[in-house]
């Protein structure tokens, strides 16, 4: 079956996208990305001091996304997750903060809740792969709700290893300039 290939207008993710070994899951998060907010690929990653400091300039947003992303690629290795749940991981970090600012506009400050915002991303785009199984979809957007852990409201904890490694990632590299 030929999978659709979606273009990205933004080419700063291109090489994380290609760390995606299942073409169905490269596909969809490429999907993801293209319908991300125009904010999403200049935006600094913190308007206060949550992250490092290089991540609080001008896209920003992109370069805690990468590092993520590597960490993410880390933490793989170290709790050797399976081939599906790399995919699920790697994906879910590329997209978890496509919302960080509001669904749409940049609010100006990390809206509570906006891993959650994703799934609005997909529904409002049909972004749902027929090709792809639901339950894997389902975990990505768990991921991706449950990557801001306790400092988020409400407080919800990653209920697996995939959000685990996923809020790990997340939080690790936000702060790696402190390390």
């Amino acid at each position: 079956m030929e999978t659709r290939r979606c273009i990205l207008k933004h080419h700063e993710l291109d090489e994380e996208l290609q760390l995606i070994h299942d073409e169905l899951y490269r596909n969809f998060t490429r999907q993801v990305l293209a319908v991300a907010p125009d904010y999403f690929w200049k935006a600094p990653a913190s308007h206060r001091n949550h992250h490092s400091e290089d991540e609080r300039a001008v896209g920003g947003l992109i370069l805690h996304v990468k590092r993520a992303v590597g960490v993410g690629v880390f933490l793989c290795n170290i709790f050797a997750v399976g081939s599906i749940e790399y995919n699920i991981i790697i994906s879910a970090l590329l997209i978890h903060d496509i919302c960080k600012f509001g669904l749409h506009e940049d609010s100006g400050h990390s809206i509570k809740g906006h891993g959650e915002m994703v799934g609005q991303v997909l529904v409002d785009n049909k972004l749902f792969d027929p090709d792809l199984p639901d339950r894997n979809i389902v975990e990505i957007l768990n991921a991706v709700a449950t990557h801001m852990g306790r400092w988020d409201v409400p407080y919800v904890v990653p209920a697996d290893k995939i959000g685990l490694i996923v809020h790990l990632a997340d939080a690790i590299s936000a702060r790696s300039s402190e390390l």
